[in-house]
Formats: structure tokens, C-alpha cells, sequence
């Protein structure tokens, strides 16, 4: 056996390979937890929180999800308000997911894929960006993980208390996000497959879906009516082969790549993708194990199914291929690489080169992505501003009689999150809905606070002074017409440029 795959063998017999891994990913998670500022998304989270549960059940909340991170969000603020404090929860389930893919692995395939697989996990950069989030990504990543294990140990145990433990975690899971219910497809798609082995258990999971039906009907007209909004506005771009290879370069080095050869993730992500399917026994079938279509048809379900099926529905009704949802889906991919890359191992120098490349550019993404520089554009992931500094400036200098003006709506939730409540009053927000024909996110905000479009000239006829903040999704601030003729006729008193992306002003107002 090469040296390589000797030590990690060796490794991976005790549990001190496992604690190292924990450690590891536990550190890239906890570090630089307090840097960035909260973005569009991670607001809304803590504004619907922030407002009760009437907010968190309301049918057309923003972002259109089930509640428990709301609720969960909801509960936890009453303990602490900073930025870091409000990330730990999505730290610690991530922190969970890492150990939960080792035991997965370790049921289904050897300490040693499940080292490897939890090494994957724990220091991807996609994964961290999650752990990072005040978001329900990670929750969803550890209950469909949960899902999956306990549901594999129900088939080798036949304890219908397991069953019952699968239930509860799947029911979860589907109140976090409704790609969960690619878990459950997965269940049945792996159990077609194996139903000679498992034909006695299918009566028992057949009513277990049946009380997941039964769990879920009180969210059952939330369901459908956010299942209309997507299919009456939505915005991810329509499926290609690139967008499917962007979807596993993210899964292993995240969004932060721009510095990175293209090729190179190429060759690093699908090259060893490829090696995996062509090259590796127990995709190929040519293994000696017992067990070895059960692996197969592992990896089959709970990856290559669920895809096939977005793919499928992408074409045929609406686009809904978007990195982050397919969160539940990466353990898989990780564990598809680890059982290719495995086989490199008796190639020593090869296995070498590989593993030091993979390293690098782990190595150089997370560099970007706690830098937060070379950010590579992507669909419904922006580059994070700071917007809490700017917000916290603001407030310093604020004077009876000045309103707040935004130029987009992107930015709205979060100043509404870091203004206090006496001054959230005089935000107000100035666009030309025209020039954002593809984005439904005002839609989106309308239907959940209910405001609406101010006036300049009306809302700056009581008004002593102004403070402008200018800022886009992308990197060029915007500013509607009718904002920028109004700003050319005032007495600019403050302006700031210095910051990527946002523009800040802050102007006395001339009577008219």
C-alpha cells in the first residue's frame, strides 16, 4: 500500500484524525466571525425576527421560505444582538454537518473515505461562507444530513425508533427550506434501488412519508402560495453546462476565485469528478464488497438524482439551478472526489500533485474570501460592503431634521436592521423601479414591509439636511434621475468615495 494512503489509513483508526478535522474546520468558521456586515439577505433574516412571529408566518415574506430559522433567528436575538454573536448558530450546525458527513461516510463506506470527506467539508471555503451566514443554508446542510444518516441506519438496523428519529429530522429539514424535499426523493430513489434487500421496510417508510405529509400540512398554503411567487417572478438565469461546472467549483473553493486559472479549477473540480466516475471501483461496480451496489446506488440517489431532477424542471418549467439551495447536495460531491482521488493514491507523485494543488487554491480562496477581494460574479451572490460602518457613521452624525435617502433597494434591510428604531422613520428609499425590469427583490420587500417608493421633492420639503447612500448589487453605485438631478441643485456639504462600490453624501437642502 503507498506511504500515502498508509498514513491516512492509520489516521483515520482512532478518532484523534476526526478531532484534528473539528478543530480545523472549527477555527476557519469561528475566525474574523465579527468582519462583515450583514447583506441583504442575512437583514431581512433579522428584521423579520426582530418584528415577531406575526412577520416570521406571514405568507409573502421575503425570500419565500419555510420559518424555523426565522423562529430560530427570533428566539436567539433576545441573547445578544452583535453581528458574531447572531452567526453562531449557523457556525455550530456547520461545525455538526462536519462530524454528521464522517459517521455517513463511515456507515456507508470506510474511516478512511470519511477522514477525507470531513477534511472536504471542513475547510471549504463555500461551506465557511455558509457557517459565516445569518442564514438557514447551514441548518438545512446538518437536518438533510440527519435525514440521510438516520434513514441509512434504519435500513441496517430496523429500528422503527430510528424511523421515528427520521421523521422528526426530515419534518425539520422541510420547515428550513423546501429543497429538502430532495432528500426524501433521494430516500425513494435509493430504496427503488435496493428493494430487494429492503422490501420488508418499504410498508414502514411509505407511512413515515405519509406522517411527513400529515407534519407539514400546517404550512401547506404558505407552501403553495410561495411556490406561485416563483413561478410568476423569479430570476436565476437558465441551466448550461457552465453553470453546472460553476456549481461544483463553488461547492469546493466558493465565490471568491477571480485570482484563480480557470483552468485549474477546472481540472481540479470536474477533472477529478471525471477520474471518480470512470476510474473508481465502486462507481464502476468492479469492486470485490458485498455491499458495493448499495454504494453505488448512494452516490446515485442522493447526488445524480436530485440534479437530474432540478436539471429536469429548469428546462421544463422554471430555473431553479442556484449553488447555495444545492447545499445538501455537496456532501455528496465531496465524497465522490474522495473516492476518486483515492485511487491517485498509487500514483504517488500524482496523488501529490493533486493534493498540493487542491490545497493551494483552498489555501488562496480562503485568503479572498476573509480579504473579501477577487470575488468572481456569480448568479445571487454579491460582494459584502460595509455597510454597518457606514450605517454607524450616519447615526454619529445625525441631526434633528436630516432624512436618509437610499439609491437602491439592495441596501435597504440592512441600514433599516442598524438604524435604531427612532431613526428608521426617516430612511427612505428613491429608485426608478424601470431600471431594475429583471430584479424582483422590490417586489419581494414590498410585499413584506409594505412601503413604497418616496418622493425627493416631498419628502426633502421638511427636511434640513440629507445623508445619500449610493450603492448597486454590482460594483457601479446607481442613482435614478430623477436622485441625481435633485443632488445637483443641493449644497454637497460630505461625500465619500472611497469605499468599492457605495457612494455616501450628505448635502443641506436649499429652499425652494
Amino acid at each position: 500500500m503507498p506511504i500515502i494512503s498508509q498514513l491516512i489509513a492509520k489516521i483515520s483508526r482512532g478518532y484523534s484524525g476526526l478531532i484534528c478535522v473539528l478543530g480545523v474546520g472549527a477555527m476557519l468558521r469561528f475566525f474574523r466571525l465579527d468582519v462583515k456586515s450583514v447583506w441583504f439577505d442575512e437583514a431581512q433574516t433579522l428584521l423579520q425576527a426582530e418584528q415577531g412571529l406575526k412577520s416570521i408566518f406571514t405568507t409573502f415574506s421575503v425570500g419565500t421560505h419555510p420559518p424555523l430559522y426565522r423562529l430560530l433567528m427570533y428566539w436567539w436575538k433576545h441573547l445578544g444582538s452583535s453581528d458574531a454573536f447572531l452567526r453562531i448558530p449557523s457556525v455550530v450546525f456547520s461545525i455538526i454537518s462536519i462530524w454528521l458527513l464522517y459517521k455517513l461516510a463511515e456507515l456507508i463506506f470506510s474511516k478512511k473515505i470519511a477522514l477525507l470527506g470531513a477534511f472536504f467539508i471542513a475547510v471549504s471555503p463555500f461551506q465557511i461562507h455558509y457557517a459565516q451566514e445569518i442564514r438557514m443554508y447551514s441548518l438545512l446542510l446538518l437536518l438533510s444530513l440527519g435525514s440521510i444518516y438516520f434513514f441509512q441506519v434504519f435500513l441496517k438496523t430496523r429500528d422503527g425508533r430510528i424511523l421515528g428519529i427520521t421523521v422528526f429530522v426530515t419534518a425539520l429539514s422541510l420547515y428550513t427550506h423546501y429543497f429538502a424535499f430532495l432528500i426524501i426523493l433521494s430516500h425513494n430513489v435509493f430504496l427503488f434501488f435496493n428493494w430487494r434487500r429492503y422490501k420488508e421496510l418499504i410498508p414502514s417508510w411509505l407511512s413515515a412519508q405519509g406522517i411527513l405529509i400529515l407534519l407539514f400540512i400546517p404550512w401547506g398554503a404558505k407552501f403553495f402560495a410561495h411556490l406561485g411567487s416563483i413561478r410568476n417572478d423569479f430570476w436565476i438565469p437558465p441551466v448550461s453546462i457552465q453553470r453546472l461546472i460553476e456549481v461544483f467549483e463553488q461547492f469546493l473553493f466558493g465565490y471568491y476565485t477571480a485570482n484563480i486559472n480557470g483552468w485549474l479549477l477546472l481540472l481540479i473540480t470536474a477533472g477529478g469528478l471525471l477520474w471518480a466516475i470512470l476510474f473508481y471501483p465502486i462507481v464502476s461496480g468492479k469492486t470485490g464488497q458485498d455491499d458495493s451496489f448499495s454504494q453505488r446506488s448512494f452516490i446515485a440517489s442522493y447526488l445524480w438524482a436530485p440534479l437530474a431532477l432540478i436539471i429536469i424542471f429548469s428546462y421544463s418549467a422554471k430555473p431553479i439551478l442556484l449553488t447555495r439551495t444545492l447545499i445538501a447536495l455537496s456532501p455528496c460531491y465531496y465524497l465522490v472526489l474522495v473516492l476518486g482521488w483515492e485511487r491517485l493514491f498509487k500514483y504517488k507523485y500524482l496523488a501529490v500533485l493533486m493534493g498540493a494543488l487542491f490545497l493551494s487554491v483552498t489555501v488562496l480562496t480562503l485568503g479572498n474570501y476573509y480579504d473579501e477581494k477577487n470575488f468572481r460574479r456569480t448568479v445571487s451572490v454579491f460582494p459584502r460592503k460595509p455597510l454597518r460602518q457606514i450605517a454607524r457613521s450616519i447615526v454619529s452624525r445625525y441631526k434633528e431634521g436630516d432624512i436618509i435617502v437610499l439609491s437602491t433597494q439592495n441596501i435597504w434591510p440592512s441600514f433599516q436592521y442598524y438604524f435604531p428604531q427612532r431613526l428608521r422613520q426617516y430612511i427612505y428609499l428613491i429608485i426608478d423601479p424601470a431600471d431594475f425590469p429583471d430584479d424582483g427583490s422590490f417586489s419581494a420587500l414590498q410585499g413584506t414591509y409594505g412601503f413604497e417608493i418616496a418622493d425627493i421633492h416631498r419628502i426633502a420639503s421638511s427636511a434640513r439636511g440629507a445623508w445619500v447612500v449610493c450603492s448597486h448589487w454590482e460594483g457601479v453605485p446607481y442613482l435614478s434621475s430623477q436622485l441625481r438631478e435633485w443632488l445637483r441643485e443641493q449644497e454637497i456639504v460630505f461625500q465619500d468615495k472611497k469605499i468599492p462600490g457605495v457612494e455616501t453624501y450628505y448635502c443641506r437642502i436649499k429652499e425652494r
